[in-house]
């Protein structure tokens, strides 16, 4: 305890030889000197006020002597000591409110740095996004610097739960009525995040599956609609396509006997194509005409 007295008054006394003294309690000397000022020497010298030699000392009396006061262990406080040292005559009240003060300061001071340290620590989480949105080209800094703010910003709810949830447990059995509502807090902001990180999940998932479900409609309606439109023209298919397109050919692209061809290769054809191609040659449109038929006979070309 020793060490708690101040040492606040100058001392004054004497100069011994080679030393001058300045002012108050300082004293000077050159005699090791090395020239230029170099290795001139300036001592002060203090100590305690014998003017105020009154003491308060707070401890365990034994004999005499003022030693460590140990608390009875408890099954949450085992081997308290305490041992205080204040100048000037203190009541006991007084020595406890200063300690107390003490106490809490320095609670405090360490709840601030266990909640700094927490987000920081989550921060550090999204330290990957920024470095990933570092590498995009001209704009990845400025991408980079929002993602940290970003997560700066969101990370302070959790670490602000996680340090309520931790002074809870500890003030819950000595002071339930803070420690209760400090853990009630830390499951509620717990309880939100898993839920929203559920929902959010099953949102992505749903998107996902709609948007992979918009391809595979559209390509079965298509094979549906090929297989329902069968082929009902009055000859077989192949010779059908034969005959649309030698009247393409010789009503549109002016090729005159292509149709006489297909019927004189066969010769059963023409008393049932030879219709169609009254009906093609008597139209105005003729590739409409041929088009239309091509239709009505369900034939692909």
């Amino acid at each position: 305890m020793v060490q708690k007295i101040p040492l606040d008054t100058s001392i004054s006394g004497t100069a011994p030889p080679l030393w001058v003294r300045s002012e108050g309690s300082l004293f000077t000397t050159n005699k090791y000197g090395l020239g230029n000022g170099m290795g001139d020497m300036r001592i002060r010298f203090k100590g305690n006020n014998w003017n105020n030699v009154a003491l308060s000392v707070l401890g365990k009396n034994v004999m005499g002597t003022i030693q460590d006061w140990v608390a009875p262990d408890d099954w949450l406080c085992s081997g308290y000591t305490l041992k205080d040292l204040r100048m000037g005559t203190m009541e006991i009240s007084k020595m406890w409110e200063m300690q107390r003060a003490e106490s809490s300061g320095m609670t405090w001071a360490l709840r601030f740095v266990g909640f700094a340290l927490a987000w920081i620590a989550f921060c550090l989480l999204a330290g990957p996004l920024e470095v990933a949105t570092d590498c995009i080209p001209c704009i990845g800094p400025m991408l980079g610097n929002a993602v940290s703010a970003i997560a700066c910003c969101v990370s302070c709810l959790p670490a602000t739960a996680c340090t309520m949830g931790v002074v809870g447990v500890v003030w819950i059995v000595m002071r339930p009525m803070v420690g209760i509502p400090l853990i009630i807090i830390f499951l509620l902001v717990m309880i939100g995040m898993i839920v929203w990180k559920c929902c959010f999940t099953k949102k992505s998932k749903k998107v996902y599956d709609s948007e992979g479900q918009q391809d595979d409609p559209g390509t079965v309606v298509g094979k549906q609609d090929v297989e329902v439109k069968q082929y009902s023209g009055p000859v077989d298919e192949a010779l059908a396509r034969s005959f649309i397109h030698a009247l393409r050919a010789e009503y549109v692209q002016n090729e005159a006997g292509a149709v006489g061809v297909v019927f004189d290769a066969n010769g059963n054809a023409e008393g049932a194509l030879g219709p169609y191609e009254e009906e093609v040659r008597a139209a105005g449109d003729k590739a409409a005409c041929i088009n239309s038929i091509a239709q009505r006979w369900n034939l692909v070309i």
